[in-house]
């Protein structure tokens, strides 16, 4: 429990970046006669609501080795519901994944992904009997991961992807 306590506090750090990065695909401008008929200047671009988010620690051996993945619980120890089992299950829009630089709590890279595309193609893919994991990651703390290749989801898998955040040297970045 520790472990998993520790990792979360330290995701939390980039809260900030995340939902900056984010915002550009769940917020648009309103249309004009929104703006000027009923005093709304920007709206959601969508009703999805729920988004999972993943960091991971970046390191440039790390990234490039498994830059081009994402991995998702898939078994615990406790014998508790995972996030791959939860996602499978129907819930989570969206995940965002990201790599965050330990050293200057920066977002490094991330990729926001459609998690209705990856339900399908993982159950398209398993009934289909086609291989779609890159394989399975021990963790330190007893769980496993299962690894996917990004670039082997469907088109509209990937919603947005980024390199960092345009940011001022002055920006609160996890105010």
């Amino acid at each position: 429990m520790r472990t998993w306590k520790k990792n979360l506090s330290w995701a939390s750090l980039f809260d900030r970046q995340i939902k900056m990065a984010i915002g550009p695909h769940l917020i648009s401008k309103a249309a004009l006669e929104e703006d000027v008929t009923r005093a709304t200047d920007f709206v959601l671009a969508t009703d999805r609501v729920r988004i999972a988010c993943r960091m991971r620690r970046w390191s440039k051996n790390t990234f490039e080795r498994f830059g081009d993945q994402f991995t998702v619980r898939s078994h615990l120890e406790s014998g508790a519901k995972t996030e791959l089992a939860k996602i499978l299950d129907g819930w989570g829009d969206m995940m965002f994944y990201g790599w965050g630089d330990p050293e200057t709590l920066r977002l490094r890279e991330w990729h926001l992904i459609d998690l209705d595309v990856f339900r399908e193609w993982f159950f398209y893919s398993k009934q289909n009997k086609l291989p779609i994991s890159a394989g399975q990651v021990r963790n330190n703390d007893g769980s496993t991961g299962e690894a996917f290749f990004i670039p082997d989801l469907p088109e509209g898998g990937v919603i947005g992807c980024g390199i960092g955040l345009q940011l001022r040297e002055t920006s609160l970045l996890n105010a």
